[in-house]
């Protein structure tokens, strides 16, 4: 499925005067996702089993510098704080626990627009794809 999102990597937890706490960037960036998907994901309980992904983030291509010409990404964000983002946002909306994922293929890339694809395929040899 794609989704119209600008990816944004999951930030470490903070310490403040009042404990700890997630990044309001973080928690905008995981709310948005979840709506993305909500829209898209048909109404069905989380996947209880094995589940794999194939996960695409794009990114807008720098205006001017060495990486205009290549597709792939190689600036920050780190592709693994990405992935955490995707990952712990769709806790209980597409499977019941992120721990359920025993495959993961990624890439960042830039594009014309920001945007993240996102592929599920379940034990079942279910898929979906929009």
């Amino acid at each position: 499925m794609w989704l119209p999102v600008k990816p944004v990597p999951k930030a470490r937890p903070r310490v403040g005067r009042w404990g700890v706490y997630t990044p309001k960037r973080t928690v905008d960036a995981e709310m948005e996702l979840v709506w993305c998907v909500k829209q898209k994901w048909p109404k069905i309980p989380p996947i209880s089993g094995a589940v794999e992904l194939e996960v695409i983030f794009f990114t807008k291509r720098p205006q001017t510098g060495q990486n205009k010409a290549q597709d792939n990404n190689t600036k920050r964000p780190d592709l693994d704080n990405l992935i955490k983002l995707v990952c712990d946002a769709l806790n209980g909306l597409v499977w019941i626990d992120d721990s359920q994922i025993w495959r993961c293929v990624s890439e960042k890339k830039y594009g014309d627009i920001n945007q993240i694809y996102l592929k599920i395929i379940w034990e079942k040899q279910a898929e979906f794809q929009t």
